[in-house]
């Protein structure tokens, strides 16, 4: 089937999201994360795409942009070429990284402008739990704290498009209404992010990968899977951190909470008895 046009926004505003490839984690470090931002910065530069939202999640991203020369897919391309290319050498590994291409939504008027910034500076609170603040990789603390770290997101453009935005304190105040409606509390359990998931999977796999986990026979495999449910790793951080499907992950890891399924009894339970 061929793929569809992508629908052209009468605003200029988009809503981007890229995915990794059957789940996968797209960044492994922080040093990954830098090297995308950098790559669409100077990309969309070139291009005069304005950045109005941005977070970096595990294994996708989104952004909020302004793309009034209809410049976005090449740049999109060029951006996301080039990091394959450097995460694919950097962590020795082939294929693709990324789901298909990369996802767009036309922005419509101000209303769903709100909501998709919204959404974006949400996603880290609703996919990890904790406090909205204290994220890093994403323009909250540009909107709240007048701060912008990476020097990536166009504020002026932003405070013009919201008058919201002009004001942090009530941004602020907006995004935990926002929470409050969605029946999420501030003081949720913090969840496993999923580079603590895959730093413990990897001490549950070693000396294998955890990308090597499905290589393994399937009794092995399974041991792995359920210790690492057991520490608090979830079916989705298997599916994404060891590139196995959904189902797969299920079938192996059913009746994990029974203690008798615990081969690797000696394996330390959680991330607070690993080494640093």
């Amino acid at each position: 089937m061929s793929r569809q046009p992508r629908q052209k926004s009468s605003t200029g505003l988009y809503h981007v999201t890229a995915r990794g490839n059957a789940h996968q984690l797209i960044f492994e470090d922080d040093d990954d994360r830098m090297a995308l931002l950098l790559r669409l910065k100077n990309c969309f530069r070139q291009s005069d795409i304005s950045i109005l939202s941005w977070c970096f999640m595990s294994n996708h991203f989104h952004l909020v942009l302004e793309d009034p020369t209809d410049a976005m897919s090449p740049s999109m391309k060029r951006a996301l070429s080039s990091y394959v290319l450097n995460f694919n050498t950097r962590h020795q590994r082939v294929g693709h990284l990324f789901q298909d291409r990369f996802y767009s939504t036309p922005v419509l008027d101000d209303s769903h402008f709100l909501t998709a910034i919204d959404y974006v500076h949400l996603n880290p609170a609703r996919a990890y739990g904790g406090s909205i603040l204290g994220y890093r990789w994403s323009s909250l603390n540009a909107f709240v704290l007048g701060h912008d770290e990476f020097a990536f997101c166009d504020m002026c453009r932003v405070q013009e498009l919201s008058s919201l935005c002009v004001d942090q304190r009530a941004y602020l105040r907006h995004l935990y209404d926002v929470l409050k409606l969605d029946s999420i509390t501030y003081g949720m359990c913090e969840k496993l992010s999923d580079e603590d998931a895959m730093r413990l999977i990897r001490h549950l796999a070693a000396p294998f990968d955890a990308c090597d986990i499905k290589a393994l026979d399937k009794n092995q495999r399974s041991a792995i899977m359920i210790r690492a449910r057991k520490a608090g790793v979830t079916v989705g951080q298997l599916v994404r951190c060891c590139g196995l499907g959904e189902a797969t992950v299920k079938r192996a890891t059913a009746g994990w909470r029974d203690a008798s399924n615990d081969p690797l009894s000696s394996v330390p339970n959680g991330l607070s008895q690993l080494s640093a």
